[in-house]
């Protein structure tokens, strides 16, 4: 893996939480139309640097960690346990 595809890997890493806090509470099916352009234009960044492959499951991972965070949040904030 390159310098750059594994800077564009942590920069996800660092965000993912972000993302799934600003989707918490929100409904599935407009996380999942707003996260289907995110992750069609991450591939678009990848591709040419990191290959179609592994580009595809680099943004799948993130795409999946993004959706396991927002349900956490929700199921958190549903027991009160969210300020």
């Amino acid at each position: 893996m390159t310098f750059e595809v594994r800077d564009f890997v942590n920069m996800l890493i660092d965000t993912a939480e972000d993302v799934a806090i600003a989707e918490s509470g929100k409904p599935d099916a407009e996380t999942s139309a707003r996260l289907d352009q995110l992750a069609c234009q991450l591939r678009e960044q990848l591709n040419p640097v990191a290959g179609p492959e592994l580009a595809g499951r680099i943004v799948d991972g993130f795409i999946a960690t993004i959706w396991g965070a927002k349900r956490e949040r929700e199921a958190l904030a549903a027991c009160g346990l969210l300020n």
